[in-house]
């Protein structure tokens, strides 16, 4: 361990004892898996036909883009795949993560820790930016809003509920290319400097070396490090937090090839995986709870779809994402003749900054996304 992240790691573990409960067993020490060159390759696994070539992406898309689409049998063998970029290169997952939050708040109404119709709050701590729920909401109604709405604080409320570091590891059980850590107001406060213990600098270069330890921690030291951060966020109000934010991204600190260590992240591959797991089923949820889950997750961006779909499937669940410069779309879709198929597709460090300006390429994207699945669907054997 290097000097610098020894003294990062002694004032985590610090700061984590006043500040935080015990944690329950978390993963032993190992080389962080998502650190240094940014990639993350799954284990070998049978080749399997490529299909292609791919349609040209919509106009005004640019930036770094992965595309990953693979279609399965009934049972889950991967028969064929699409790619576009470095699919396995960690990206930010922005919104798409919500996915996992809404699954392991199932697997705990299953095992009793939570009931759908349990009424949580809406406090100044948990608050999250943009709209809100305000008052006290069941968990289903957060549910429903985590995923239809992509409402930043219902996944958080949830996201505590469950707590981070427990989702952190199951995550991670189930795809080790994926890194959920933080809460939306966590990973934005460490963003905005707001928890200095952590990442902080007063110029580019001395946040992004901070960003760089950070980001190289081994997984248990990062688990640590993302408790901190997800505790001290509650301290903030969501307008400090805004103001804050707004600062960082219009600022000189921002720079892209910080996100991969401060958002959660995954690779356009693993995540179409991830996705096509959790949906197809694995089995840790009861078959009601499976129900749910599957038609909650109908609901998420862009199920709904503006164009006519070039083929018809019998279950589409999607997840869309965005931020400063950054789009992602995830789908688990199932087709007639009993196949499935997944997709992932990732535009990070786009020239169009403001995510309220980046969101009027989902249709477009969703529409060139629905073209390439298709084609997929048609070249698979």
């Amino acid at each position: 361990m290097s000097h610098a992240r020894a003294l990062l790691f002694r004032s985590l573990t610090a700061a984590l004892l006043l500040t935080l409960p015990t944690f329950a067993a978390t993963p032993s020490p190992q080389p962080n898996p998502l650190a240094a060159a940014g990639q993350c390759v799954p284990p070998a696994a049978p080749g399997v036909p490529q299909v292609g070539p791919l349609h040209p992406l919509p106009s005004g898309v640019a930036g770094q883009v992965a595309f990953y689409a693979a279609i399965y049998t009934a049972e889950g063998q991967q028969t064929a795949e699409m790619r576009l970029g470095d699919v396995d290169r960690v990206y930010p997952l922005a919104s798409a993560f919500k996915t996992t939050v809404v699954h392991q708040v199932l697997q705990d109404v299953d095992a009793g820790r939570l009931r759908l119709d349990q009424m949580l709050e809406t406090t100044a701590a948990n608050r999250s930016i943009e709209a809100y729920p305000p008052g006290r909401n069941s968990v289903l109604k957060l549910i429903k809003l985590a995923i239809g709405e992509s409402d930043n604080t219902a996944s958080d409320i949830l996201h505590l509920q469950v707590t981070p570091s427990r989702l952190t590891a199951n995550v991670r059980a189930l795809s080790p290319c994926t890194s959920v850590l933080m809460t939306t107001k966590g990973l934005w406060s460490l963003m905005a400097g707001l928890v200095p213990q952590v990442v902080s600098g007063a110029t580019p270069a001395a946040f992004s070396r901070s960003v760089q330890v950070f980001g190289n921690l081994t997984p248990t030291e990062r688990l640590k490090a993302a408790g901190v951060v997800n505790q001290q966020a509650q301290r903030f109000t969501a307008p400090t937090l805004l103001k804050a934010l707004d600062r960082y991204f219009l600022g000189s600190l921002y720079q892209a090839s910080n996100d991969a260590a401060l958002y959660n992240t995954s690779t356009a591959r693993a995540y179409a995986d991830l996705t096509a797991r959790l949906l197809r089923g694995t089995g840790d949820l009861r078959p009601a709870t499976q129900t749910l889950y599957r038609q909650v997750m109908t609901t998420g961006c862009c199920t709904r779809s503006k164009t006519p779909l070039p083929f018809t499937p019998t279950y589409w669940g999607a997840k869309a994402g965005s931020g400063w410069g950054l789009l992602t779309m995830s789908g688990y879709m199932e087709l007639p003749d009993g196949r499935n198929l997944a997709y992932m597709y990732i535009n990070h460090d786009s020239p169009v900054r403001d995510s309220e300006l980046i969101e009027r390429q989902i249709y477009p994207v969703n529409t060139w996304i629905l073209n390439q699945v298709n084609q997929l669907r048609l070249g698979a054997p």
